[in-house]
């Protein structure tokens, strides 16, 4: 089976403003998903950060690294 580039599809490229609402999207759809999970984590960890800042932030840094990849 022959690779199908873009070029071979026809397809165009539409550039960062579609790559952006597509994100956003799909960030919208995907956010009440999220949400049960992320919500008592984030009180705890805005909790802690309110009596110790470096504690709370690093506590968030793992979850903050894995949902940007």
């Amino acid at each position: 089976m022959p690779w199908s580039g873009p070029r071979q599809v026809n397809m165009k490229r539409k550039g960062l403003l579609a790559a952006f609402l597509l994100g956003l999207i799909f960030g919208v759809a995907l956010g009440p998903c999220t949400f049960a999970y992320m919500a008592p984590m984030l009180g705890v960890t805005f909790k802690l950060a309110a009596t110790n800042f470096l504690y709370g932030a690093l506590l968030l840094l793992p979850t903050a690294s894995d949902i940007a990849r």
